[in-house]
């Protein structure tokens, strides 16, 4: 039903690349979130959201950190367990890790805007 030319642009579908049912798919998401929550909704203050946010703000060095994170998880799980508990606690702990370093870069880049420059 669909014709040639466009299943040749769409399909098959390929996480490695950005295909343009992903990135439709993707604005898609974020067009109904900023549609259906609103700006001043007190959910968006909770811990677990501001660690969200802050991943979020830092996002380069924060998936950085991410495949680091998976590089060593995976060695964990290799050498030491792959049992459901393993996999869960490395799971929170790399969450965890991720969360405090985003909130360190927030704290280092707000302490170095209030300090005056030297010359």
């Amino acid at each position: 039903m669909v014709p040639q030319t466009l299943a040749k642009l769409i399909y098959p579908l390929d996480k490695s690349n950005l295909d343009p049912l992903r990135l439709l798919h993707f604005f898609a998401l974020a067009i109904l979130t900023v549609w259906l929550v609103p700006r001043d909704w007190r959910g968006l203050m909770t811990p677990v959201m501001r660690g969200a946010i802050r991943c979020g703000e830092n996002s380069l060095a924060i998936y950085c950190l991410g495949v680091l994170l998976a590089l060593a998880s995976h060695i964990a799980l290799v050498n030491i367990s792959d049992g459901l508990a393993m996999q869960i606690a490395l799971s929170l702990a790399g969450t965890l890790v991720m969360v405090a370093a985003a909130t360190l870069l927030n704290l280092i880049r707000i302490k170095s805007k209030r300090q005056p420059e030297l010359l």
